[in-house]
C-alpha cells in the first residue's frame, strides 16, 4: 500500500500524527493517498490510515466488537475516567452500554431544555453584566472558558442534580481539576512520551499512572481522586433516597442508582463501573459530548463569517416572535433550518427526533469534529471494503483489503468529514448552505447517526449522549446569538485546534494556559418591525400579540416536549423598556380582561362550549378588530356536516403518522390561518370603505376547526399510540394564533389533553394544570370532563394502573382535592348561566355514584376500601 515516508525507523510517522494540530496529517494524507494509506509505527510496524467511508461503515458497524481499541488508549481512558463506557470492550461494553442508555434517549433529552436554557439565560446574563461596566460597550473574553463552565453547570444539574456553581466561579475544586485536562495531560505529547505510550506493555502504563511525578500525571491523579470521591457521594446520596422510598428527581444519576436496584444482574453495574460512569459523564460531557469543545467551534465560525451569524440571528429573532416571546423548546428548534445548517440535523434515518434546524451546527461540526480520530485493532484477519478501487505499489488494482489480526488501523473522522466524494467538492469550505441544498449531493454509505457525520462515531459505539450534546448546543447557541455579536479577538490569528485526544482550541505560545477562544463581544442590536407594532387580533404569525392570552398565565402552558418544566426558574431580565404605545395597549387589554372577568357572574349567554369566553367580550373589539358579529355562535349547517365528513375521509386515508402529521398542518392549521388572512381582509376593507359595523364579516375560524384539533388528538393518541404528538396538537393550536386559541381549543379538546396526561403519562399535576386553565380561560366543562376526572380519583384511590407517584401521599389527595373544586367551580359557574349539559343540572356529589361506574363493582368514593366480593 501507498503511504506517507517515515519520519526515521525508530518513530515512524507517529511524531507528524500526534504532535501536529488535530487533523492536519490526516488531511494531507487523504489528499495524496486517498482513502487508504499504510503509516508505519515505532521500528517499522504497519499501520493503517483509514478514512475510506466503505471500509469505515463496516469497522463500525459490519463488524460489531470485530476491531477493539488500542490497548494503549484503553489505559488513557482507565486513568482519565475509570472502567466505564469509554474504557469498555465487548460483551463489558454492551451490558454497560444497555445500563446507561435509558438515560440518553429523545424524551430524556428534550427534559433537560429548561435546563439548558436557564444556564445559557445565566451565560449570558454574566456577559451582559461585563459589557454594562467596559467603556466601548465591547468586551474580549475567553469564550471557550465560559463556555466550559457553562457546560459544567448544566451537566451538573442534569446528571447529578447537582449545583456546580461553575458560571459563578465558586471556589469548586473539581471544577478547578477540570480545567485544561486535556490539553495538560495528552497536549504536545514529547517524542519519548510517545513511544513510551506505544512500547510499553499496558502494565507499564498502569504502574507510571499510579507512581510518575511528572505534571501531566499528577494532574490527572488529583483529577481522579476528586471525581471519584464527589461520584461516590452522590451515588450514596441517590440510593439512600431510593432506600427511603423516595422517587427523586429525572436526572441521569437517579436513573442509574434505579436500575441498578434491580434484580436483574444484567442491568446492574458494580460500584466501581457507577463511579467510573459518573467520571466518564463529567469528563466526556463537559469537553466532548456537549457544547464546551464543539460549540467554540460553532462560535469560532460565526465570529469569521458575520453574514451567517446575522443569517442565523434572524432566524432566531423570527422564531422568537412567532413564539409571542414563549421560551424555544425542542419542536422550535426543529423548525429553524438554518441552525440545523450550520450545527447540522438532516433528517435521515438515524436522526429521528431532531430537526432540520441545526445546519449551522452540523457544519461546524462537520468541518470541526472534536473527536477527530478513533483507534482500532483488528481482532482478528479480516478484508475491508473500499469505496473506490485503488492501486498498490505494484500495480495491482483492488477493490477490498485484506487485514491480519492485530493491525493497529487509524480512522479519521477529521478526513472523512471532508471527504469530496461524500460532501462535495467544496468539502474543506465551511458553508452552511450546503445542508438546505438537496441532500442527494452527499453520496455514500450510512455511517454516523447525525447527518452522515462521524462526529458521534457510529455503530455500536455511537456516543449515547449525542442527543443531549445536540440539545444543550441548540440552546446556548440560541441565546447567545440572539443577544450578542461575536467578531475574532485580537488574539485570533494565533488560534491553533490542540491535538488531545479532542480538539481543543488554544493559542499559539499559550497552550500550556489551556483552552482558549479570543472573541470580541458586543450587544446585538434589535430592529423594530412593522408587524411589532400592530395590535390587531388579526397578527401576522411574527406578531408578539398573537399569543397574549398565553402569556398572561403564570405558568407556560404543557408542551408535549418538556413535561415537568422547572418552576420558578429565574429569567434573564428585561433589558428594553416597553414603548409608551406598548405601555398603553397592555393597560387597555388588561382592563378589557378584569372587566369581563368582573362581568361574568352577570352574562346570560346561551353560546356553546366553542372555547376560551374572554374571546367573545364586546369591550375586547376596541383594542383588537372586530371579530365578527355573535363570533362565538358558530353556525353549524348541513354543508359544515359534509365538510367535516369529508375532513374525515381524507384523515382515513392516511396510512401513517408522518401522512397525518403533514395533512393536519396543511388541511387543519392550514385552514386555520387562510380563515384569519380572509377575516383580516375583509376588516381591512371595511375600515378603509367606512362601511357599518352591522356588516356580517366572513368567519374567524372554519366551524370545524375545534372537532378536527380534537378529533388529530384522539387519533395520534389511539391509534399511532404516540401521545406526545397528540400533546403537541393541542400546543401548535394555542400557539399558532389567538384566534386558534379562542375557537380551537374547546371543551372536546380540553378533554383530549386531559385524557391524554392521565391515561398514557398518568400526569396528577397536568390534569390539575389544565383544568385550572379551563376555568381562567372560561372554557366549560361537561360531562365528558367529569367522567374523566371521575376516572382519575377511581385510579388513584385503586392504585392500579399508578406509574408516576412523584407526590407524596399527602400531595396526592391535596391535588384531587383541588381537581373537585375546579370542577365543581365549573359546574356552579355553568349552572347559574344556564349553561348545564342537562335539563337538570347534577349536583355535584351525584357524579360520584356508581351510576357513570360501567364496572358495576360497588366501589363509591369516600369509600378507599373495595368492597368484599359476596359469595353465595
Amino acid at each position: 500500500m501507498p503511504g506517507p515516508e517515515p519520519e526515521s525507523f525508530v518513530f515512524g510517522n507517529l511524531p507528524e500524527l500526534f504532535q501536529s494540530q488535530a487533523g492536519v496529517p490526516d488531511l494531507k494524507w487523504q489528499s495524496e493517498y486517498g482513502g487508504i494509506a499504510r503509516i508505519r509505527g515505532a521500528f517499522g510496524e504497519d499501520r493503517l490510515f483509514v478514512s475510506d467511508p466503505k471500509a469505515m461503515q463496516y469497522i463500525f458497524h459490519t463488524s460489531g466488537y470485530g476491531f477493539l481499541k488500542w490497548p494503549e488508549r484503553t489505559e488513557i481512558s482507565r486513568v482519565l475516567m475509570g472502567r466505564g463506557l469509554l474504557w469498555a470492550d465487548g460483551e463489558v461494553h454492551k451490558r454497560q452500554r444497555k445500563v446507561m442508555l435509558p438515560g440518553f434517549g429523545a424524551p430524556e433529552s428534550k427534559s433537560f431544555i429548561s435546563i439548558f436554557q436557564k444556564v445559557a439565560s445565566d451565560l449570558c446574563g454574566h456577559w451582559s453584566d461585563l459589557l454594562a461596566s467596559s467603556t466601548d460597550q465591547t468586551l474580549e473574553l475567553n469564550a471557550a472558558s465560559w463556555l466550559s463552565r457553562a457546560t459544567m453547570d448544566s451537566l451538573g444539574e442534569a446528571a447529578f442534580d447537582y449545583h456546580f456553581g461553575a458560571l459563578e466561579q465558586k471556589d469548586n475544586e473539581l471544577m478547578k481539576a477540570y480545567f485544561g485536562l486535556m490539553s495538560d495531560t495528552l497536549g504536545q505529547p514529547s517524542r519519548k512520551t510517545i513511544l513510551l505510550q506505544t512500547m510499553m506493555p499496558v502494565w507499564g502504563l498502569n504502574l507510571m499512572s499510579r507512581y510518575s511525578r511528572s505534571k501531566h500525571h499528577v494532574h490527572a491523579r488529583h483529577t481522579a481522586n476528586l471525581a471519584s470521591q464527589i461520584a461516590k457521594a452522590l451515588i450514596d446520596m441517590k440510593a439512600q433516597s431510593l432506600l427511603q422510598g423516595k422517587e427523586g428527581s429525572k436526572d441521569i444519576l437517579s436513573l442509574l442508582v434505579k436500575a441498578n436496584a434491580s434484580e436483574n444482574s444484567a442491568s446492574r453495574l458494580t460500584e466501581e463501573e457507577m463511579i467510573a460512569q459518573m467520571r466518564t459523564l463529567l469528563l466526556a460531557g463537559k469537553v466532548v459530548l456537549t457544547s464546551a469543545t464543539s460549540l467554540s467551534w460553532v462560535l469560532y465560525e460565526l465570529a469569521r463569517h458575520s453574514e451567517v451569524q446575522q443569517k442565523l440571528r434572524d432566524e432566531i429573532r423570527a422564531m422568537e416572535r412567532s413564539r409571542g416571546g414563549v421560551k424555544l423548546t425542542a419542536a422550535d428548534f426543529d423548525n429553524m433550518p438554518y441552525m440545523a445548517a450550520v450545527l447540522k440535523v438532516v433528517h435521515s434515518g438515524y436522526s429521528a427526533g431532531i430537526g432540520p434546524h441545526t445546519d449551522v451546527i452540523q457544519e461546524s461540526l462537520r468541518v470541526h469534529p472534536a473527536v477527530y480520530q478513533n483507534y482500532r485493532l483488528a481482532a482478528r484477519d479480516d478484508v475491508l471494503p473500499l469505496s473506490k478501487p485503488i492501486t498498490t505499489l505494484t500495480g495491482e488494482v483492488i477493490s477490498e483489503l485484506p487485514v491480519g489480526k492485530g493491525t493497529k488501523i487509524v480512522l479519521s473522522i477529521a478526513a472523512y468529514n471532508r471527504n469530496k466524494d461524500v460532501f462535495g467538492t467544496d468539502a474543506d469550505i465551511f458553508d452552511p448552505d450546503r445542508w438546505l441544498r438537496d441532500s442527494g449531493e452527499r453520496k455514500g454509505p450510512a455511517l454516523g447517526v447525525y447527518g452522515n457525520l462521524l462526529t458521534f462515531a457510529g455503530g455500536v459505539r455511537t456516543c449515547i449522549g449525542w442527543r443531549f450534546a445536540l440539545y444543550e448546543m441548540q440552546t446556548l447557541l440560541v441565546e447567545i446569538i440572539n443577544n450578542f455579536e461575536l467578531a475574532p479577538g485580537e488574539s485570533f490569528s494565533r488560534l491553533r485546534r490542540e491535538a488531545c485526544l479532542v480538539m481543543v482550541p488554544t493559542l499559539e505560545g499559550e497552550e500550556a494556559k489551556g483552552e482558549n477562544l479570543p472573541l470580541k463581544v458586543s450587544i446585538a442590536p434589535r430592529e423594530s418591525s412593522p408587524e411589532a407594532d400592530r395590535t390587531s387580533i388579526f397578527s401576522d404569525k411574527e406578531s408578539p400579540w398573537d399569543h397574549v392570552f398565553g402569556n398572561i398565565q403564570t405558568a407556560q402552558p404543557f408542551s408535549a416536549t418538556l413535561r415537568n418544566p422547572l418552576s420558578g426558574a429565574p429569567r434573564r431580565p428585561r433589558r428594553q423598556k416597553m414603548t409608551a404605545r406598548e405601555i398603553s395597549a397592555f393597560d387597555d387589554m388588561f382592563n378589557m380582561i378584569f372587566d369581563a372577568v368582573a362581568e361574568q357572574k352577570h352574562a346570560i349567554d346561551t353560546n356553546t362550549n366553542t372555547g376560551i369566553g374572554i374571546g367573545g367580550h364586546s369591550g375586547i373589539s376596541d383594542l383588537f378588530g372586530k371579530l365578527r358579529k355573535h363570533s362565538k355562535k358558530m353556525k353549524w349547517t348541513t354543508e359544515e356536516e359534509e365538510m367535516l365528513d369529508q375532513k374525515k375521509e381524507e384523515m382515513d386515508l392516511c396510512d401513517t403518522d408522518q401522512q397525518l402529521l403533514e395533512w393536519a398542518m396543511k388541511e387543519v392549521f392550514g385552514e386555520s390561518e387562510r380563515y384569519e388572512r380572509e377575516s383580516r381582509a375583509a376588516i381591512e376593507e371595511v375600515t378603509k370603505s367606512g362601511g357599518s359595523s352591522n356588516i356580517e364579516l366572513p368567519m374567524l375560524q372554519p366551524p370545524t376547526y375545534p372537532h378536527l384539533l380534537a378529533l388529530l388528538m384522539k387519533t395520534f393518541r389511539e391509534k399511532y399510540q404516540d401521545p406526545h404528538l397528540a400533546l403537541s396538537m393541542f400546543d401548535y393550536a394555542q400557539h399558532l394564533s389567538i384566534p386558534s386559541y379562542v375557537f380551537g381549543c374547546s371543551t372536546t379538546a380540553y378533554n383530549e389533553l386531559l385524557e391524554t396526561r392521565w391515561r398514557c403519562f398518568r400526569d396528577l399535576k397536568g390534569v390539575h394544570d389544565a383544568l385550572e386553565e379551563m376555568t381562567v380561560n372560561g372554557v366549560d366543562s361537561d360531562n365528558g370532563t367529569r367522567k374523566i376526572i371521575e376516572t382519575v380519583r377511581r385510579e388513584v384511590g385503586e392504585r392500579t394502573l399508578w406509574e408516576e407517584d412523584d407526590l407524596g401521599n399527602g400531595d396526592v389527595w391535596s391535588m384531587l382535592d383541588k381537581i373537585e373544586g375546579l370542577v365543581r367551580a365549573r359546574g356552579s359557574e355553568s349552572k347559574r348561566r344556564g349553561r348545564s349539559d342537562s335539563k337538570k343540572p347534577a349536583k355535584w356529589d351525584d357524579w360520584k355514584t356508581p351510576k357513570y361506574d360501567e364496572r358495576n363493582d360497588g366501589w363509591q368514593f369516600d369509600s378507599w376500601e373495595k368492597p368484599k366480593p359476596k359469595y353465595r
